[in-house]
Order: structure tokens, then sequence, then C-alpha cells
């Protein structure tokens, strides 16, 4: 078994890192500017695209983890500390799968496409069902609180690894230094 995460799964996972910390912020900009006026549009616009990426590469990625299994934990790493780091990575991927489809759904739901800038169209599955679309605004808008509490503990997880434990486990997830 490799000691390392490829280098496809480091890609994914920085890409991801990248995504996460556009779309939140994206999110807070259109939240401030008020509605139904064109810069709303494009920041909305903007979040959706990003999430739409975000729920295709967490796909990907998910798929990708059968074919290219991650290494297993490095030797030393208690098990509480294993299953707490597979506990939150776990969940991390089920929120970017649930936000991006909580949003079409409330998008929909409401009687929107789901359409960036009119590059495409989203299939209308849900189109004009105010009921559900309630209640994914409501998954979408309380979720991201569990995404902002997920992101601070891998970040804790890391700093812990990084600044505590000093144990270099976050090499895993960087390309190979030539000495």
């Amino acid at each position: 078994m490799q000691a390392r995460y490829s280098a496809s799964h480091q890609l994914m996972h920085w890409l991801t890192v990248v995504l996460m910390f556009a779309v939140l912020p994206v999110a807070w900009i259109a939240t401030a500017i008020p509605e139904d006026t064109r810069e709303f549009y494009y920041w909305l616009d903007v979040h959706k695209l990003i999430g739409l990426i975000i729920l295709l590469l967490t796909v990907v990625r998910i798929a990708w983890r059968f074919v290219d299994r991650p290494p297993p934990p490095p030797h030393g790493i208690a098990a509480w500390n294993s299953m707490a780091a597979h506990a939150v990575a776990g969940l991390l991927m089920l929120a970017m799968v649930l936000m991006p489809l909580s949003g079409y759904i409330w998008t929909t739901g409401h009687g929107y496409d789901v359409a960036p800038f009119e590059w495409f169209t989203m299939p209308r599955l849900f189109f004009k069902d105010k009921a559900i679309g309630d209640f994914a605004k409501g998954v979408h808008q309380y979720g991201r609180w569990l995404v902002y509490a997920l992101i601070a503990l891998h970040l804790a997880g890391v700093s812990y690894h990084l600044v505590w434990r000093r144990d270099r486990i976050l090499e895993r997830m960087l390309p190979r230094q030539n000495p």
C-alpha cells in the first residue's frame, strides 16, 4: 500500500479546497446584494456554477476512491484519531453532494431554472414544487453551518498534526518533494 495519496487524489483534493473557499464568500456576496438586481443574479450564477462543479468533482472523487484506493492511516495514529478523520472527511463529502443538490432543488422548486450564465440548463425535476423547494431551502441555509463546522474540524485536525504532533501527516496530501 502507498503511504501517500496519489497525484490524482491530491489534485482533486486541492481543487476542491479552492472551490470551497470560493463558493462560500461568493454566497455571502450574493446575499449582501439586493435581490432582483443584475449584480445579484451575476453572483448567484457564479455560486451555482461553482456549486455544480463541486458536485461533479465530488462524485468523481467518490468514484475514483474505488479505482485508486486511499492509503491506510500511518502507523502510530490512534484509532480515535483515524475514526474522527474518516468521519469528518466522509461528512464533508456528503455535504459537498447535499449542498449543491439542495440548492438545485430549492431553485427549481421555487420555479427557477438552474442555468448559470445561460451556458446550460439543468433538468427541471422539481420545477414549481414550492413545498419541496422550501424544504431544500432550509437544508441549504442550515447546511452551510454544518459545512463551516466540518471545515473548521478538518483544519483543526490538520493543525493538530502539523503544529502539535509534528508527525508530517500533511505530506500525504502534498506533492512529493525532491531532496
